[in-house]
């Protein structure tokens, strides 16, 4: 719980290989970039697993944060929410708290093919914060084949959806032949049944052919994509 700080090495790569840049040659982010901006967002909440599984909120913004916070059991087999329970939140600047522990609030026992979901929404019930953790490590886990639905809204973002727990959802764009670039506001995120992510398109292209597909997953959703005007 004492952190003299963090090295994030290195940012971008001058030449095409496989190393520890979080953009490429191409300035295309990888998979550590969108991690990293995840984790460095100003409004976190994050599970701590032990002997106990607690909830915690991270505000390092400069605005005290309140809001409700509700956590799920979500069972991955019969893709369906098991147990729920909310919490009240309130988080002053540059500080954090524990939101509940689990097992005292009625989420207790539960096995490797469950997830934990929370998220964080204000007094106009927008969503301001979301985490969730596995039961296991990935490896020991199954993870459904998911079918992703993918909108493109007036404004040029991707409205993306989900049939089932979609581990590590994959963008992917495509402009006649120039596969290399492409930049996204979020990838290689998790997304639930009952949530919707909106992505927006970022870079340089204007146009192209956009994919989509969860890591675990044979189904690829495609969708023709143009900048907004």
């Amino acid at each position: 719980r004492i952190c003299g700080g963090y090295l994030v090495w290195k940012y971008n790569d001058a030449w095409p290989q496989i190393y520890s840049g979080k953009v490429d040659y191409y300035i295309e982010p990888t998979i550590p970039y969108y991690a990293i901006r995840r984790a460095y967002a100003p409004l976190l909440l994050s599970f701590e697993v032990g002997t106990y599984i607690w909830l915690w909120a991270v505000n390092d913004s400069p605005s005290p944060v309140e809001g409700e916070a509700t956590i799920q059991l979500f069972h991955l087999p019969s893709n369906e929410v098991v147990a729920e329970i909310a919490r009240p939140v309130a988080v002053g600047p540059d500080r954090s708290a524990v939101v509940v522990r689990l097992d005292e609030a009625g989420i207790g026992t539960f096995y490797r093919d469950h997830v934990l979901y929370a998220c964080l929404r204000d007094s106009e019930g927008q969503l301001i914060a979301r985490t969730h953790a596995y039961a296991d490590i990935e490896r020991r886990v199954t993870f459904p084949r998911a079918r992703l639905d993918v909108q493109v809204q007036e404004d040029g973002a991707l409205a993306i959806t989900t049939d089932r727990f979609a581990r590590s959802v994959v963008l992917e764009g495509d402009a006649g032949g120039d596969a290399f670039g492409w930049f996204f506001e979020d990838n290689w995120f998790d997304l639930l049944p009952g949530e919707r992510k909106v992505v927006r398109v970022l870079g340089d292209h204007v146009r192209g052919r956009i994919t989509a597909h969860a890591w675990y997953s044979p189904y690829t959703t495609a969708v023709d994509w143009q900048k907004s005007s």
